[in-house]
């Protein structure tokens, strides 16, 4: 690798340029397999410029799934007209992501969460944080539209969507298509989310 190679990439770009070798990375050689050198070169640049930034590999691993992650919640979705809409939206999306490069080092982190307590912290604190607080939000702009009655949320509410997802993408190894996420809308979430809860 030449000197000219390393000095194409600056800043933002030289940043965007590693999170995306780094996806490339785990896709490739998962996280046993994973090297800086690897990272560099498939990034075009040095070894030292990913060391000045971050000193682990793990700290380069969450990094990276963080600013894809935040890229993802940072894009504007459309104006949505019902619940369902928005719901069947945002789960073809979250398949759509499985479905990709994404998913694959989707897998290596979980797979990995055992042993890595910042793994586990990115899935739990960031990855899943982030996807129940945008179910909630849909929820609450059904509620202000008027089309459904303000209820108290439970948790159990809010994962059942992305738990049957998810159940599908580790288990049959792909998430699941257009027609399964409108059955997990229309007959199981929806109804979830708009019955009356048992009085205790």
């Amino acid at each position: 690798m030449t000197d000219l190679k390393c000095q194409r990439k600056r800043g933002d770009d030289l940043v965007s340029a590693i999170h995306q070798a780094v996806f490339q990375e785990l896709v490739a050689n998962g996280i046993e397999g994973f090297s800086f050198e690897s990272v560099a070169h498939r990034a075009g640049t040095g070894k030292a410029s990913i060391y000045r930034r971050w000193s682990t590999r793990d700290e380069l691993i969450v990094d990276s799934i963080r600013a894809h992650t935040q890229r993802i919640a940072q894009s504007a979705p459309p104006q949505f007209e019902s619940l369902r809409e928005e719901l069947i939206y945002m789960f073809t999306s979250v398949a759509g992501q499985l479905n990709s490069e994404f998913g694959v080092v989707v897998r290596e982190i979980v797979s990995e969460i055992h042993r890595h307590e910042g793994f586990a912290e990115l899935v739990r604190d960031f990855i899943v944080k982030d996807r129940d607080e945008r179910i909630s939000a849909a929820i609450n702009r059904a509620v202000m539209r008027g089309e459904i009655e303000a209820a108290t949320l439970t948790q159990a509410q809010i994962e059942l969507g992305p738990a049957l997802i998810t159940q599908r993408f580790f288990i049959y190894g792909s998430a699941p298509d257009a027609k399964f996420i409108e059955n997990i809308v229309d007959d199981i979430l929806l109804p979830a989310i708009t019955r009356q809860p048992v009085a205790h």
